[in-house]
């Protein structure tokens, strides 16, 4: 089903309801103070690295036999490996 907001039916109601000429104007600088952002970006060729490593040397069996509830450990360790890594990059 496709968004009612890209439709051709949606733009031209949109654009009755503005007035002619009305445009919004920018009253302070948005990019004036920079804010920290949580999202965390990781190149994809150290995670490929660590999984590949995992399987090869056979760790993802060999951890999740430590542990039989929730999160399986093998996925924790392989998260802390490639955090780890990246560290050096940043």
């Amino acid at each position: 089903m496709k968004d009612p907001k890209k439709t051709a039916d949606f733009r031209r109601s949109h654009s009755e309801k503005c007035p002619e000429g009305f445009m919004a104007k920018q009253t302070t600088l948005r990019t004036a103070e920079a804010v920290e952002c949580c999202n965390i970006s990781l190149p994809y060729g150290i995670v490929a690295m660590v999984r590949a490593g995992f399987r090869r040397l056979g760790l993802y069996g060999y951890f999740d036999g430590f542990k039989e509830k929730g999160v399986p450990l093998s996925y924790v360790i392989e998260l802390m490996c490639i955090h780890s890594s990246t560290a050096v990059l940043r």
